[in-house]
């Protein structure tokens, strides 16, 4: 009767004002998260391009489900996976043996992998990578992506591993990161060398980013909180830079790929006509229109399933596996019952229904503004073709329509004018149907005459990147989280805003030198080795908290809207630049800033050791 006397009664009413007020919250910071982002890329689009968004109703309406996903996502991982990884994290070490501890942690860092968001954008690359230039990529983005998903999860697996075990044994972490850095540079070359597998390396450096996001760093997190708390001794990481070696993880394991599945296809080609003479590429298309078939009587027994339920299907196979997993580590492995079961399944249902707005939104909304925003942006600095007043040979039939809201409809085509795709309204009166010659007036706009100048269109065009970059992490959550670990670490020595700023800052010109690179069709590995080298001899020099928050500091740009943005803007940008190479975009955007964040940490050392030495000797 007590127990009853102590309850809070509250009614339905006052239940409705506490969900709205909550959720109205959750949804605001998911708001704030990528209005800058996307708001940038319409008006740059619209205004800057001169260029309509090609479908902006599904833009829309994938945006407003990508917030909705992302408030529902994350608040089903704080509600289930987060605690149920902490309990595990924390139980397992008195429970079972180390190896045991080790292969389960494996385990749970593969199938977060799965669970990743950002793995849809890569069903999105698949229809860009031409067969003939890049047969490995072909092969296996169309018809092994299992494969590589699976590497992917791997090598996460392995890291999380690894991980365990720098927390567990409490050894270095520095020690790891250069082994992993010097094992992935490695296979980079190796990789680099064949130029079937050669494609591969930029793919393989930007993977850590994809499959390091919005589950598995929480799960990393939560898990690594967990075996702290089994440890008696002080991890000189204090948590920090594990997120850095499942980023390092699935390099490795996509580059091993790479060099294993090299020997499956032919070499490539300049062209499809020159791909169709060697011997060995029809030998490769026979295998190609056998699994197709396959494929294809695989996707007939599916086709009576609608878009809807096969997004709720793909959401329910990636987040199921992953608590089920976490749910039997607890009650088979540690004997317990998870505390609080409502909570804990309210929450594995909000994660489902975040993940299945989510993809829906990246492949209907985000994907396709990147896209259109990458294949328009190259127009800046486009050169210029003569002025054509007169089209000839115009074929009506390529008109398209507008609905207007009163119901009538305008006709218009698309004419590439200055490499620069942009819509014509039709006028009648403007087509001799005799001749078939349309007369175009000047599209021209004052904008574009101001803007002629060679250098000022490529400080426009450069700027975008770096605004970009800036933009798309700005206001990443785990951005500031790392920033507030800084700050607590270093007693305030290290300020939130200068670390926000300098990570933003370092993406954006990260981006640009990714930009830079594909223009002047400069190799990848060319950029990176320099790069990765430089960062190699300052970790070496760096004091561990600030080493670990630099390289953590990578993993900041692989947020779940920053990756499809960015990926699919450099691949449309891609399609109008010499470059063969379609990634590396988004590594290159993470590695500016662990060179800053490590020159800055070591002038900071050195500042602080020249004060000491002044004060000894007075």
């Amino acid at each position: 009767m007590k127990a009853k006397a102590n309850r809070i009664y509250i009614t339905p009413r006052q239940s409705l004002a506490l969900v709205h007020g909550y959720g109205k919250k959750k949804i605001s910071e998911q708001v704030r998260a990528i209005s800058f982002i996307t708001i940038y890329l319409i008006i740059f689009q619209i205004i800057i391009l001169n260029i309509p968004l090609s479908n902006p109703i599904s833009i829309f309406i994938g945006l407003s489900a990508v917030v909705l996903g992302l408030a529902f996502f994350l608040e089903g991982l704080f509600l289930s996976v987060m605690p149920l990884a902490e309990m595990a994290g924390a139980e397992l070490p008195s429970k079972m043996p180390l190896i045991i501890t080790l292969i389960l942690a494996f385990l749970l860092g593969i199938l977060a992998t799965l669970a990743e968001p950002a793995m849809v954008v890569l069903q999105e690359v698949a229809n860009s990578i031409p067969m003939h230039q890049a047969p490995l990529l072909y092969y296996i983005f169309n018809y092994k992506s299992v494969i590589l998903i699976m590497a992917l999860g791997l090598g996460v697996g392995i890291a999380i591993l690894l991980g365990s075990l720098l927390t567990l044994r409490n050894f270095s972490l520095k020690t790891f990161i250069i082994s992993l850095l010097l094992l992935a540079l490695t296979l980079s070359i190796i990789a680099y060398l064949d130029e079937r597998s050669r494609p591969m390396v930029a793919l393989a450096w930007d993977a850590g980013g994809i499959a390091t996001g919005a589950v598995t760093v929480p799960l990393i997190i939560a898990f690594g909180l967990g075996l702290n708390r089994t440890t008696e001794n002080d991890s000189e990481s204090n948590g920090l830079g594990i997120v850095t070696l499942a980023n390092l993880g699935p390099v490795n394991s996509v580059l091993l790929l790479s060099i294993i599945m090299r020997s499956f296809v032919p070499h490539p080609a300049a062209d499809l006509e020159s791909f169709l003479t060697n011997p060995e590429a029809f030998t490769f298309i026979e295998t190609l229109d056998t699994m197709q078939a396959e494929v294809a009587t695989t996707i007939d027994g599916a086709k009576e399933f609608s878009f809807f339920l096969d997004q709720l299907k793909a959401a329910i196979t990636a987040v199921g596996p992953l608590v089920l997993a976490l749910a039997l580590i607890i009650m088979i492995f540690i004997r317990k019952r998870p505390n609080f079961v409502d909570e804990k399944v309210l929450g594995v249902i909000f994660t489902i229904i975040g993940m299945f707005f989510l993809n829906y939104g990246i492949q209907t909304g985000l994907t396709v503004l990147g896209r259109d925003v990458g294949s328009n942006i190259y127009s800046i600095i486009a050169k210029e073709e003569p002025a054509t007043s007169t089209i000839h040979n115009f074929d009506i039939n390529t008109l398209e329509y507008i609905l207007r809201p009163n119901g009538e409809s305008t006709p218009f085509f698309k004419i590439s004018i200055s490499g620069r795709v942009q819509h014509i309204p039709f006028e009648e009166e403007n087509y001799d149907a005799q001749t078939k010659t349309y007369h175009l007036a000047s599209t021209t706009t004052r904008l574009e005459q101001e803007l002629n100048q060679p250098w000022s269109k490529m400080l426009l065009f450069l700027g975008f990147f770096i605004l970009l970059g800036f933009g798309g992490v700005i206001a990443e959550p785990t951005l500031h989280a790392l920033a507030n670990t800084l700050s607590e670490l270093t007693a305030g020595s290290f300020p939130k805003a200068q670390l926000i700023q300098q990570v933003a800052l370092g993406v954006g010109i990260g981006l640009a030198i990714g930009v830079i690179r594909m223009m002047w069709d400069v190799p990848f590995l060319f950029v990176l080795l320099p790069l990765y080298i430089f960062a190699l001899i300052l970790t070496i020099f760096s004091e561990s908290t600030y080493m670990a928050v630099a390289w953590d500091a990578a993993g900041v740009a692989t947020g779940p809207i920053t990756v499809p943005l960015v990926m699919t803007v450099g691949i449309g940008l891609n399609q109008h630049l010499p470059s063969e190479e379609q990634f590396g975009f988004l590594t290159l955007g993470a590695t500016i800033p662990i060179l800053i964040l490590l020159t800055v940490s070591l002038k900071a050392k050195m500042q602080q050791k020249r004060l000491q030495q002044a004060g000894d000797a007075k």
